[in-house]
């Protein structure tokens, strides 16, 4: 398998559809984070099972950015915004920002 489809697959897999259980199959059994000094986790070597650890944390914290202090109404919108940006782009995350608008409206509607 060469690099690019590597790649792809492991995008789709893992940050795209969450498959974590598939991380032996992609990333080395101690894997050693090189991104920039900004990353907490920078300079850190995991082993599959902290590696799992960090995309749970990666995926929980993601939605939280589209949070606004605890403000539903307003985070609805953020949502929102971000599912019409993600149609417009045909942005292949447009799933998630649907289902995470949906769970915002919930949380609203059951305040």
């Amino acid at each position: 398998m060469n690099k690019e489809l590597f790649l792809r697959e492991f995008m789709d897999d893992i940050w795209n559809k969450k498959n974590i259980e598939k991380v032996k199959q992609y990333v080395h059994p101690e894997y050693t984070i090189h991104v920039d000094n900004a990353d907490p986790w920078e300079g850190k070597t995991l082993n599959n099972a902290e590696f799992k650890e960090r995309l749970k944390y990666s995926f929980d914290s993601y939605a939280e950015l589209l949070m606004i202090n605890g403000d539903l109404e307003a985070s609805v919108k953020n949502y929102q915004k971000a599912v019409d940006i993600a149609i417009a782009n045909e942005d292949r995350d447009l799933e998630l920002f649907q289902k995470d608008l949906e769970i915002v409206k919930q949380k609203l509607k059951h305040k």
